[in-house]
């Protein structure tokens, strides 16, 4: 008998909104205002699945460095040396469009990607300078992960 019975029940489902931020692996950006389009996740058991819809509106880089990571993920990735590939859909008005990402190790964080050098050039961690600074919508990306959370 299948869809009967205690062995069936779905005891730990829960679905929400998160809240997306860019950020810089080193320093902090001076200034930044997110417009957050839509971020929601569904977490089944230890099975996370988040979506996002943002871009910025006003941004200063100054005093940051390092990669560029969407940070806020509604729970931490499992353990070290997971590794989970971010599925990117869409992305305009960057200086450097991210190609891909991961949600990083043991973290709530995702790591932005960008195409080395060529069409075929490997994907390599964007850095902050990949961010377009100019004023008005900026900087638009459309991404999914699904993890394992602790």
């Amino acid at each position: 008998d299948f869809g009967s019975g205690a062995s069936t029940t779905l005891d730990d489902y829960e679905e929400g909104t998160w809240t997306p931020v860019f950020a810089p692996s080193g320093g902090s950006f001076t200034a930044l205002t997110m417009n957050v389009v839509a971020a929601r996740y569904v977490k089944i058991g230890h099975q996370v699945t988040v979506n996002c819809y943002i871009q910025t509106t006003n941004l200063d880089t100054t005093g940051a460095s390092g990669q560029v990571m969407v940070t806020g993920l509604p729970y931490g990735n499992a353990g070290s040396n997971n590794f989970v590939a971010t599925h990117i859909g869409y992305a305009i008005d960057w200086t450097e469009a991210p190609a891909g990402g991961y949600v990083n190790q043991s973290s709530t964080q995702i790591v932005l990607n960008k195409r080395f050098a060529s069409i075929t050039g490997s994907l390599s961690p964007m850095d902050v300078n990949g961010l377009n600074t100019a004023s008005g919508s900026k900087n638009t990306i459309m991404l999914t992960a699904t993890y394992n959370s602790f």
